[in-house]
């Protein structure tokens, strides 16, 4: 069990006291305070305590127990593959109650499984300050997710699930009347018929979405660009999306609010740039388009888009040569103060072009791994 908070390794017996009489000498121990007095004295020690000494902590004494629960804030626990491992932190965890407690991980390296007595009981808990619920790496099934859905988390705002391989049938059970504004579903198995069943949730607070490694595909972008949660952050990163169809589909999500779009690793080549050049994002911030096989001509219509508020921009690991680049520089971003072109070949021809941008507030170019191709009479496009 770690808690979040910097660490400070105390005695897990006593504390000994004593002074200095001359330089040099010390003094006999006057007397032996016990760790359970300090804890008590001085309470906002607790949560710097280290892992060890606090599981010893909640089996001490009822009173010491009352006290760590309710100054601890902060809780993340590894779990182990051998259930048995889990139980003694897992149950120190669900017996009693934690006033306090806001931020909650339970992620496993490996990808064990939650002991199932022990899980149903975590989810019986009524948690009722708990605002981030960290279940990443784990192998939920859709008996899991029913325990999950039906317990008491009024104030949890951002739940992570990622790495769980989840499907329709578990997807099918976050339909519960939360009030998320954070959740995170990297690397599971969504596809259309598993993000039918997700844009049915209601969750009107919704402002960032992970859905990133799921190999989502065009009729999944057709599905989410129908919701209308007030999506302020969307990471799309590693889908299979694809130019045809996935990028026309993306582009009519309503979401006025966005502010963040991250499509790193999806192959959508100039339509796909011109189908996203159309969408209605006016306060767009930050957009990742990184090794997403971008070309020279490629930029032709990104540069054509309006983002008045744009600053981060990543087109790191594409193919862009010094033709993009004389078009980039054209492009109306008055904000822009962060560029990555990492990774790309633009020649030296495309570097002194970059030196003739608009960008008054340009603050970070990255020109890391920028593989010089010689200059020629002519650029292709």
């Amino acid at each position: 069990m770690t808690f979040c908070e910097p660490q400070l390794v105390l005695p897990e017996t006593s504390i000994v006291s004593g002074s200095r009489t001359q330089p040099g000498s010390f003094q006999a121990p006057a007397q032996s305070i016990s760790l359970a007095d300090v804890l008590h004295t001085v309470p906002p020690l607790l949560p710097a305590v280290c892992s060890t000494a606090m599981t010893a902590l909640l089996a001490t004494s009822s009173s010491l127990r009352c006290l760590v629960r309710e100054h601890v804030s902060s809780i993340a626990i590894t779990i182990d593959f051998d259930t048995h491992n889990q139980l003694p932190e897992l149950q120190s965890l669900v017996n009693g109650s934690w006033p306090r407690l806001q931020r909650l991980s339970l992620t496993s390296g490996c990808g064990a499984s939650f002991e199932p007595l022990i899980f149903r009981d975590l989810c019986s808990e009524s948690w009722i300050y708990l605002a981030r619920l960290d279940l990443s790496i784990h192998s939920l099934q859709t008996k899991a997710m029913s325990q999950l859905v039906s317990g008491t988390w009024p104030a949890l705002k951002c739940l992570n699930l990622s790495h769980h391989k989840l499907g329709t049938a578990a997807i099918a059970q976050l339909a519960a009347d939360w009030t998320l504004e954070e959740l995170q579903l990297t690397g599971n198995s969504i596809k259309v018929e598993a993000m039918t069943q997700l844009v049915q949730c209601k969750w009107s607070n919704l402002k960032q979405l992970k859905l990133d490694r799921n190999s989502l595909g065009a009729d999944a972008m057709a599905v989410l660009a129908e919701v209308r949660w007030p999506l302020q952050k969307l990471d799309l990163g590693y889908n299979d999306l694809h130019e045809t169809w996935s990028m026309p589909n993306l582009a009519k999500g309503r979401w006025p609010s966005l502010t963040m779009l991250v499509l790193a690793g999806n192959s959508i080549g100039r339509p796909g740039v011109a189908a996203l050049s159309q969408a209605n994002w006016p306060h767009l911030e930050s957009l990742d388009l990184s090794t997403c096989h971008l070309a020279g001509g490629d930029t032709v219509d990104l540069c054509r888009t309006h983002w008045p508020k744009l600053t981060y921009l990543n087109l790191a690991n594409n193919r862009l040569n010094a033709a993009a680049m004389v078009f980039l520089v054209d492009a109306d971003w008055p904000a822009l103060r962060c560029l990555s072109l990492a990774g790309n070949k633009m020649g030296p021809i495309g570097v002194k072009a970059i030196r003739y941008n608009y960008w008054c507030n340009m603050e970070d170019l990255d020109l890391t791994d920028i593989e010089y191709e010689e200059p020629r009479l002519g650029m292709q496009c």
